[in-house]
């Protein structure tokens, strides 16, 4: 018996939403359950205003669609717009389309770049392949300059550092804020954003006419506001000046490093043995103010008495917080006030105000206690000593210059002695220059007469025996590298530190002095893969500063030769030039 029409017409409907649904499914872009995990990147499908528009009306939104869904929260994050806004602005979505309302209007006559970096993803976690950035004007036209280079933290690249560039305040371009007529990073945002790539590159795009500060920061906090004490502030090495349209600055180098705010105090101070008193710091203070007799005022609390005498100041290199102040007139059961003053960190913080002073007492009993040796150099038994070595010996105390000069002796294993100057970084630091290179793969023999020598108050040196020995390298295992550190303008001259850093021996760096650009030669390097870089020394401290924000100053300009140098034994590599263009800077230090 056949089934009603009734039934079979329903029957039939079923059957065709049946395969209706079934079709939808089949037809959606979705992997079979249990295949591959779809790891395809994101696409970017549309721009709004299109890469490239002119004329584009102030009152415009933004909008930005994708190939598919995205992790909203990530990608509206890795959205960077420059200039930027003084107040941020809307971020909505709508399906596949990012849509950006700014609060107010775009600036005239400015080209906007809009850059989605690689944190952007869809739902699966997938980011972009790579940033995408386009650019549109307000104006009749984009520009074309751009600014490029390198960033680091504290000498890694890596990705995702972030920087930033400050349009100098003109008349188009006022200050954000009121007082801010120079950037500054700690109250104003920036007007252009980007991030490193994996090598550390940076680039700057679309940049028009005008003179640009730059910084590199992690901005963890994603404010577009450099947070003290928090976040590492890196400094170029000058403004930027873009003079015509088009104009390509290339080779910036930006070091970011932490950089405490807080203000250093004095702990305290006491009298050693030898007249010599210790002034402990709680922070590290720059060398240049801590030898500097200017920075310390000290006084009797007797009104009646003179002030002591400083003879002279010195340091320890493993006693970075500590300066020691050799003293004469000092009366005994006096007691003395030390003000430490004009005295700051490495970050240019100045010391506590507050807890700049330290008071001391003079001993009646006398100094009776004998010197010791602390370090020499080359150390006992070093070998593969270089062999224009110079001979320093560090003493715990102030010695008598005039019997360790002629105590001192160095000969090779036939006891022929070696001819040489002496000289004296201070009172405690003795130095040996040899008249010529001493002789190679030999060994040399380094001698004290222990009972010739004696500190400041006569006393002879506490050590029983001082018997050292060191051998000279064979010269056939070194290589030579050359070339030249170029300079433009020439105008510009400055003292130059060339480091090679050695890929393999443990990462060990070489460093080269030039008292100005010029040519250079190496011929003490072990053979290997060698980088190669080089600052200018503008203070000559053999140290590059990194730059400070308040009071601001800019950093000291650095360079990297592009390509891994090889070096191999008896053999001169040549032609490796490091070239310094500050045409582009404009420093006001």
């Amino acid at each position: 018996m056949s089934p009603p029409p009734k039934i079979l017409k329903a029957i039939g409907g079923i059957s065709l939403l049946l395969f209706l649904v079934i079709s939808v499914t089949c037809a959606k872009r979705l992997p079979p359950p249990g295949g591959p995990q779809d790891k395809i990147p994101p696409v970017v499908l549309k721009l709004d205003p299109k890469s490239g528009s002119t004329n584009v009306p102030r009152d415009t939104r933004i909008k930005i669609t994708f190939d598919e869904h995205m992790e909203q929260k990530k990608t509206s994050e890795a959205l960077f717009i420059s200039p930027s806004f003084r107040e941020p602005p809307k971020l909505k979505w709508k399906g596949r389309t990012l849509i950006v309302e700014p609060e107010e209007p775009l600036l005239g006559n400015r080209t906007y770049v809009v850059t989605i970096g690689t944190g952007a993803c869809d739902l699966r976690r997938n980011p972009l392949a790579a940033s995408i950035t386009f650019a549109f004007s307000t104006g009749d036209s984009i520009d074309t300059g751009s600014i490029s280079g390198v960033a680091d933290l504290e000498g890694k690249r890596r990705s995702g550092l972030s920087l930033w560039a400050y349009l100098f305040p003109t008349e188009s371009n006022p200050p954000q804020a009121e007082g801010d007529s120079l950037p500054n990073p700690i109250r104003v945002s920036p007007d252009y954003v980007t991030q490193t790539a994996e090598d550390g590159s940076f680039k700057f795009s679309y940049l028009g006419l005008g003179s640009y500060r730059l910084f590199a920061t992690t901005d963890k906090n994603r404010d577009l506001l450099w947070d003290p004490g928090v976040e590492p502030l890196g400094i170029a090495a000058g403004d930027v000046v873009i003079s015509f349209p088009g104009e390509e600055v290339v080779g910036l180098v930006i070091t970011a490093t932490k950089r405490d705010t807080l203000k250093p105090v004095l702990l305290g101070c006491q009298l050693l043995q030898g007249r010599v008193l210790e002034v402990e710091f709680e922070k590290e203070i720059l060398k240049e103010g801590l030898l500097d007799p200017e920075s310390f005022l000290i006084n009797p609390l007797d009104t009646a008495l003179s002030p002591p005498t400083m003879v002279s100041l010195y340091s320890y290199r493993e006693k970075t917080k500590s300066v020691f102040i050799l003293l004469e007139d000092l009366v005994a059961k006096a007691q003395y006030r030390l003000e430490a003053r004009n005295l700051f960190t490495s970050g240019c913080v100045p010391l506590d105000d507050s807890a700049n002073f330290c008071l001391f007492s003079v001993p009646e009993i006398a100094d009776t206690v004998g010197p010791a040796i602390h370090t020499v150099s080359p150390s006992d038994k070093s070998v593969a000593v270089s062999l224009d070595t110079i001979i320093v010996i560090e003493f715990s105390e102030p010695m008598d210059t005039a019997s360790v000069n002629s105590s001192f002796s160095l000969t090779d294993t036939l006891l022929t002695a070696v001819e040489g100057q002496t000289s004296w970084s201070s009172p405690i630091s003795f130095l040996f220059k040899p008249d010529s290179l001493l002789l190679p793969n030999t060994v040399y023999l380094l001698r004290l007469q222990l009972d010739s020598c004696w500190d400041v108050s006569g006393n002879p040196l506490a050590d029983t025996s001082f018997d050292y020995r060191f051998h000279t390298v064979n010269p056939d295992t070194f290589g030579t590298m050359s070339g030249e550190v170029l300079l433009s303008p020439k105008s510009f001259s400055s003292p130059v530190v060339i480091s090679f850093h050695h890929l393999e021996r443990g990462g060990k760096s070489y460093t080269s002095h030039l008292p100005a650009p010029g040519e250079y030669k190496n011929e003490r390097l072990f053979p290997g893969s060698y980088l190669v870089s080089a600052y200018l020394d503008s203070n000559d401290n053999r140290r590059r500063d990194l730059g400070c924000l308040e009071p601001f100053v800019f950093s000291e300009p650095e360079v990297f030769f592009p390509d891994t140098v090889e070096v191999r034994s008896r053999w001169e590599t040549e032609g490796v030039y490091l070239k310094f263009d500050l045409r582009f800077y404009r420093r006001s230090d």
